[in-house]
C-alpha cells in the first residue's frame, strides 16, 4: 500500500474518531440536560445549567439567554378595543392571544404559536416587545452585548421567524470594523473543510473592531403556546455549524423551552394553590368565630336560665358547637384538607373537662398512632369524642377518675378506643340521645362500627376503615 493510500486511510480514520467522540460530547450533552431540567422548577437554573452544558460541546467561550419582558406586552383586547367577552384572553393577564387555539381576532389559525409565528411577530400586539438579558455564562469585556433586544426588529426577528432554523453570523476583521456574513447551509461532517454558503448579515452584538474571526448563534426558545426568548453561543473563532450540530442545538431549544413551560406552569399552580389556600384558611377561620358566636349565646342562655332541663339540653349544644369549632380552628391553623387526630381530641377532652368545671377532678390522656384525617371525618369525630366525653363525665365518673384514648392503625384500619375507669354500664342499658348520635355518625359517616362494653369501667370501641 503507498503511502498517500496510508496517509488518507490514517486522515479517514482520525475523521471517524472526532465524529464518534462528537457524537459522545452530544448524546451525554443531550441526557444531562434531560435529566437537570426535570429536576427543577427555577428559572435561573434551567437556563444556567442548558447554557453550562451546551459549552463544552461546541467548544464555545460564552452564552446568554434573552427572556421575553412580560411587562412590554400590550393586551389584545385593548389594542383591538376588543368586546368579545367569550374570549379566553379577554381582560386575562396571565392567557395571551398567541396562546390560544382560535383568538376571535383572526389573527391566528388552529395551529400552534410556531406555525404562526410571522402572523404573530408583525401584529402590534407583539411587535413592539422586548427581550431583556436573563442570564449570561463566561461574558468577557470585549463582547458587548446590547441592553435589550426588540422581538419584531433586525436580527431578533430573524432568529424568530427562525430562517433558517438557526441564525449563525460570522464575525471577520475588517479595514473599517468588521464585516458579518450569515450562514444559510449546513456543512456535512463528512466533508468538515468544504466552506459553506454565506450570505452578508445584519449583526446584533455591538463590537466595532476584533483581532480574529468570531462565531454568533441565535436559537429561539418557543413552545406551541409561548415565545420564551432567545438564546446566543458566542465562539473566539470561526465555526461552520454542521448538520449534526445544528440539530443538537435545536433539540436543545426544545427541552429547555418546554421545561421553561413546565416551570411557568408549576409556578401558577404553586401561585393559584396558596390564594386558594388562604381562602381555605379565612373560611375556616370565618366559620370558628361565628360557631364561638353561637356558643356565646349558648353561654348567656345558660345563665339566665333556672331549669334544669333546659340547662342540660343548652350545656350539651354547647359542647357540641365547641367541638366543631374546633375542627375548624384546627383547618385555620394547619393544613387545610387533614386535621391531626390526636390534636383534635386533646383540645376537645380539654375543652369538656373546662366546662363541665372537671379540671382536677378528672384527668385524660391520648396515645397511640400520629393520624391525620380529612376535615369532613374530622367534624364527624370531634362530635363523636365530645358525646362520649360528656357520657363519661356526667354518668361515667362519679367523683374522680381517668379517660383513656388509644388511636391505632393496622391493615388499612383505624380502631379507637375510649375508656373510662366510672362506675360502668348498667344492666338493662339503653342507649340515650349521645350515644344515639354517635352511633349514627360511626355507621353513616365514617361507614364503621361502635361497640360498648364494661371493662373496669366503660370501653367505647370504634373502628372505621382509613
Amino acid at each position: 500500500m503507498s503511502i498517500r493510500k496510508i496517509d488518507s486511510l490514517e486522515g479517514h480514520n482520525q475523521r471517524l474518531r472526532e465524529i464518534i467522540d462528537y457524537q459522545r460530547k452530544a448524546l451525554e450533552c443531550l441526557f444531562d440536560i434531560s435529566k437537570s431540567l426535570s429536576s427543577t422548577s427555577e428559572f435561573d437554573s434551567i437556563l444556567k445549567k442548558t447554557i453550562e452544558r451546551i459549552l463544552p460541546v461546541l467548544d464555545a467561550q460564552s452564552g446568554v439567554v434573552w427572556l421575553l419582558e412580560q411587562d412590554t406586552l400590550k393586551k389584545c383586547w385593548e389594542v383591538f378595543e376588543c368586546k368579545e367577552i367569550g374570549c379566553k384572553a379577554y381582560q386575562n393577564p396571565e392567557v395571551k392571544c398567541w396562546s390560544i387555539s382560535n383568538p376571535h381576532c383572526g389573527e391566528a389559525g388552529n395551529d400552534g404559536l410556531e406555525s404562526r409565528i410571522g402572523k404573530c411577530i408583525s401584529c402590534e400586539v407583539f411587535r413592539g416587545a422586548m427581550l431583556n438579558t436573563a442570564i449570561t455564562i463566561g461574558m468577557t469585556p470585549e463582547i458587548i452585548e446590547p441592553p435589550f433586544l426588540v422581538i419584531g426588529e433586525g436580527m431578533c426577528k430573524d432568529v424568530i421567524m427562525r430562517h433558517p432554523e438557526i441564525s449563525v453570523f460570522h464575525i471577520f476583521p475588517a479595514e473599517e470594523g468588521v464585516e458579518c456574513y450569515r450562514q444559510v447551509e449546513w456543512i456535512s461532517d463528512e466533508t468538515p473543510s468544504k466552506k459553506p454558503t454565506m450570505i452578508p448579515g445584519n449583526y446584533c452584538f455591538l463590537e466595532t473592531s476584533i483581532s480574529n474571526p468570531k462565531t454568533r448563534i441565535g436559537i429561539v426558545l418557543m413552545t406551541q403556546k409561548k415565545l420564551f426568548g432567545i438564546l446566543c453561543i458566542a465562539l473566539d473563532r470561526a465555526h461552520y455549524l454542521t448538520k449534526n450540530e445544528m440539530n443538537l442545538l435545536i433539540n436543545i431549544a426544545r427541552l429547555t423551552a418546554i421545561s421553561i413551560e413546565n416551570a411557568e406552569l408549576y409556578c401558577l399552580a404553586e401561585r393559584r394553590y396558596q390564594q386558594i389556600r388562604t381562602l381555605l384558611k379565612e373560611a375556616h377561620h370565618r366559620i370558628k368565630n361565628n360557631l364561638q358566636t353561637i356558643a356565646g349565646l349558648f353561654s348567656m342562655q345558660l345563665h339566665d336560665n333556672q331549669d334544669p332541663r333546659i340547662e342540660g339540653l343548652l350545656h350539651d349544644n354547647l359542647t357540641r358547637v365547641k367541638s366543631i369549632s374546633m375542627v375548624h380552628h384546627l383547618l385555620s391553623q394547619e393544613d387545610l384538607k387533614d386535621v391531626n387526630l390526636s390534636s383534635l381530641i386533646n383540645k376537645i377532652l380539654e375543652m369538656i373537662i373546662d366546662v363541665t368545671g372537671s379540671k382536677g377532678r378528672i384527668i385524660f390522656e391520648v396515645y397511640g398512632d400520629g393520624i391525620e384525617i380529612p376535615s369532613r371525618r374530622a367534624t364527624s369525630l370531634a362530635l363523636i369524642i365530645n358525646e362520649l366525653a360528656m357520657n363519661s363525665v356526667k354518668h361515667g365518673i362519679t367523683d374522680s377518675g381517668r379517660i383513656a384514648v388509644r388511636i391505632q392503625r393496622e391493615n388499612g384500619q383505624i380502631q379507637l378506643d375510649f375508656h373510662d375507669n366510672g362506675k360502668g354500664l348498667p344492666q338493662n342499658f339503653n342507649k340515650n340521645l349521645g350515644l344515639q348520635i354517635v352511633s349514627t355518625l360511626v355507621e353513616e359517616d365514617l361507614r364503621g362500627t361502635f361497640r360498648l362494653s364494661n371493662n373496669k369501667g366503660t370501653l367505647a370501641r370504634i373502628d372505621f376503615k382509613e
